[in-house]
């Protein structure tokens, strides 16, 4: 009963109980830990007490049918975060306010998985909001090499001159031209996560122009989007908690 109701697991997906949580409830109930060492000697004798259980304690197993719950709890917490621990404790959760007792370990870890998909594939649908064809389209040309410089315009955004120079000022002040001249609007920003963005814009200062190529457009669009909002606001975006 105790394995049930924390963490939601049976007895026989343990296979054996732990020691300590025996020692503790021996303890509660002012017996003897060893008096539980035949316990369920006849296997279905664990079966027919963990169904007792389960009815008594209004839970029931999982089914193919809490898949969704399960996605929808991790894409909510990837929202936020990408740490598969965090993602993977809000299915946790979400399982046990239903309700509804532990999957497989591996179910879990899937279905973490499509939640985090379904929370990046959100966000950059948000960061790009409706962003019309041409401006994607500038946004590619990014990634296209010039063949009188052998470098893309990508390479040249991110070049960051420190010396105190005219010249210096002019490349910057070029460089804050063409990224606005893009048109993506910075306040598309607030429409997701901070970390999220943050996320972004770390990729798209480190990512190389051939990579992002291949890339899936949407990812490859939310990331470059994230860079000339850094660019063009020139100072790291504030974004607040997209919800």
């Amino acid at each position: 009963m105790a394995l049930l109701n924390h963490p939601g697991i049976p007895l026989a997906t343990f296979g054996r109980a732990p020691p300590q949580l025996v020692a503790f409830m021996a303890k509660q109930l002012g017996v003897p830990s060893d008096r539980f060492d035949g316990y369920a000697e006849r296997v279905q004798t664990a079966t027919d007490h963990a169904l007792k259980l389960v009815a008594v304690l209004g839970l029931r197993p999982p089914a193919d049918e809490d898949l969704s719950l399960m996605i929808e709890a991790g894409a909510r917490a990837a929202w936020s975060t990408e740490t598969g621990s965090e993602i993977a404790a809000a299915i946790v959760a979400a399982l046990r306010n239903a309700g509804i007792l532990f999957p497989t370990r591996a179910r879990i870890e899937r279905t973490g998985i499509a939640g985090r998909a379904r929370a990046q594939k959100q966000s950059y649908e948000a960061l790009l909001g409706a962003a019309e064809p041409d401006k994607l389209g500038k946004l590619d040309a990014l990634l296209i090499v010039d063949p009188k410089t052998s470098a893309t315009p990508l390479a040249r955004v991110r070049e960051i001159a420190t010396a105190p120079k005219a010249d210096n000022v002019r490349g910057l002040i070029a460089r804050l031209q063409y990224v606005r001249s893009i048109g993506i609007d910075a306040a598309t920003a607030e429409a997701i996560h901070h970390s999220r963005f943050r996320q972004l814009a770390r990729e798209s200062s480190v990512s190389p122009a051939h990579l992002l190529a291949r890339y899936a457009p949407s990812r490859r669009h939310a990331i470059l989007a994230a860079l000339v909002i850094e660019l063009g606001t020139g100072r790291e975006c504030r974004c607040v908690h997209g919800s």
